[in-house]
């Protein structure tokens, strides 16, 4: 039996909007968030680029190597939650999201990159002989790869997940949500990530810039960010176990 006379109504709480963040201020945190995680990684490969003996020479502790890698990796990520904090958005806005199929679609990526990349190192050194310059080829065991050991495993782990959560998925969604063509933002992402691995010689960077391009031009496509960072890491790993 139904009760007579007007029903109490509960009063909802009142939802709070997300903040509304400007458009300078999205580009000041991001500027931010790149300077503090890769200011340092560019400065260091464009001195070795033109100092070849820096990176030739085995870093004298890889412990500290790695305390300082950790260090940076952290206090560019802590910022960057800070960031997001402060502007109500979560992972999956910038593409995080885990699949079943997302190691798969990496491992593709993987072998797509490594074909692009192969053509361009060919490619390039090929005309820097026509030109008669000597390509610049050089053993770098301070990135890491020279010699297998847990300190350079857990750089090569820990890097993929860095760099493409920073200069893809953080980076070229700003570009599209400030309204940025999606060809800028590919370049914005592939010249920024060539950037820090000059210190392989510039012909050699430049055909890592394929690795770079693959990753940029899917990420511009799906907007979904975990193939590539699979991709990213399959791609270290295999270095580390072949070398």
């Amino acid at each position: 039996m139904s009760s007579a006379g007007p029903q109490p109504t509960i009063e909802q709480p009142p939802v709070e909007p997300l903040p509304t963040v400007s458009p300078r201020t999205r580009w000041i945190d991001l500027g931010l968030v790149l300077f503090i995680g890769f200011a340092d990684p560019i400065l260091i490969a464009f001195y070795a680029l033109f100092h070849p003996s820096y990176v030739s020479s085995p870093s004298s502790d890889p412990a500290l190597s790695l305390a300082y890698l950790l260090l940076r990796h952290g206090t560019a990520f802590l910022v960057l939650a800070y960031v997001f904090w402060r502007q109500g958005r979560g992972l999956r806005s910038i593409g995080i999201g885990f699949r079943w199929n997302d190691p798969f679609k990496g491992l593709g990526l993987m072998i797509l990159a490594f074909i692009i990349t192969a053509g361009l190192y060919y490619l390039i050194h090929g005309i820097e002989r026509a030109f008669g310059i000597v390509p610049d080829t050089r053993s770098i065991p301070r990135t890491g790869w020279k010699e297998r050991s847990i300190v350079d495993l857990i750089h090569g782990t820990s890097s993929p997940v860095f760099e493409e959560v920073l200069v893809r998925g953080y980076l070229m969604t700003e570009f599209f949500e400030l309204g940025k063509p999606v060809a800028l933002a590919i370049t914005a992402s592939v010249v920024l990530q060539t950037s820090y691995h000059v210190y392989y010689g510039l012909g050699t960077a430049l055909s890592l810039s394929g690795v770079f391009l693959v990753f940029a031009a899917y990420f511009a496509k799906s907007r979904k960010l975990m193939p590539i960072i699979f991709a990213h890491l399959f791609w270290d790993l295999t270095l580390y176990f072949t070398r």
